[in-house]
């Protein structure tokens, strides 16, 4: 089995079902991602417009972002797609590397990738087509992950996940980091800092 369809795998079996749980659980990453991210959009006054978002899930960001939004979601797990359907997203079913090129320059005002670069491991060059798609602003995450994660994940689910945590970036408009939780079984910090970085348009 290839890496694409163990990363599939592993969250149509284990997470489809229990994501949103997880991703509101307020010791996790993802509940401060939300949290910071509607408080960067009522300060920029952003109420409006076309969404993408690469690595959709289930679509939960259409809970959390405030306004009047178009969503568009990519994933590679049909049955987190399936959830994100079902909330109004229109979706497309692949991997990043792939589905990005399939959207035009300047197609939507936002791009949103929480949780997903840690997947691929050359990220610039999607980076910027993330910056080309997008007219207003891209919105992502980038994971501190320590080596034992990175181990364990490759003998539990046979996909690489990679750092890309010191990554830097010119003139961001926002670029905060979030921290994470220690594991009470586990010395080491298991669940990776996170760190959210805004990109506007030039």
């Amino acid at each position: 089995m290839d890496e694409l369809n163990s990363i599939k795998l592993t969250y149509d079996r284990d997470y489809s079902l229990r994501y949103d749980v997880i991703s509101q659980d307020p010791t996790m990453n993802h509940a401060q991602y939300f949290s910071h991210v509607t408080t960067l959009f009522e300060k920029n006054l952003w109420g409006t417009g076309d969404v993408l978002d690469i690595g959709c899930g289930t679509g939960l960001l259409k809970e959390m972002l405030l306004g009047n939004f178009q969503f568009t979601g990519v994933d590679l797990s049909k049955d987190m797609l399936k959830i994100a359907a079902s909330r109004g997203y229109r979706v497309y079913e692949g991997a990043v590397q792939e589905s990005l090129y399939e959207f035009k320059e300047n197609q939507f005002d936002f791009v949103f990738a929480m949780s997903l670069l840690y997947h691929i491991n050359d990220v610039s060059e999607i980076i910027e087509r993330f910056r080309a798609i997008a007219r207003k602003a891209v919105i992502f995450t980038l994971e501190d992950i320590p080596e034992c994660f990175e181990k364990a994940t490759w003998e539990t689910h046979q996909f690489h996940i990679y750092n890309h945590f010191s990554l830097s970036f010119d003139n961001a408009h926002l670029d905060m980091t979030l921290g994470g939780w220690q594991s009470p079984s586990r010395k080491e910090n298991y669940v990776p800092r996170m760190r959210l970085v805004c990109l506007t348009a030039e």
